[in-house]
């Protein structure tokens, strides 16, 4: 009766053991779902990332790219108006040197 009632007790005590265990890997379950379900919103949260730098890296290149053809355009440009000022320069001399060839030549039919 003694060896029963010992062994009734250990089988409770075992199945209370057993029940724990199962809470316990139930637990362990959950939480391992849990972590995989992060695995996977990171996983696309950083490939969503990825994809943002890629695509601000891609927008950095274009701005350059437009900033370089700009620049360029604007050189072009300045040298153009250099040009230009110098030609108008020239132009502009030559027509003070001519106004001044035709009022000497008034003068010297003046005099003559």
């Amino acid at each position: 009766r003694e060896l029963r009632q010992s062994l009734k007790i250990a089988h409770e005590s075992t199945s209370q053991k057993a029940a724990e265990l199962e809470r316990a890997n139930d637990q362990a379950r959950q939480a391992s779902a849990a972590l995989t379900a992060l695995q996977i919103k990171f996983a696309d949260e950083s490939a969503s990332l990825r994809q943002q730098v890629e695509t601000l890296r891609a927008a950095s290149i274009a701005a350059m790219t437009e900033l370089d053809t700009a620049r360029e355009r604007h050189a072009k440009e300045m040298d153009q108006l250099r040009l230009d000022q110098r030609e108008m320069t020239a132009q502009l001399m030559r027509q003070a040197a001519n106004d001044c060839r035709v009022a000497a030549q008034a003068d010297a039919q003046a005099l003559q």
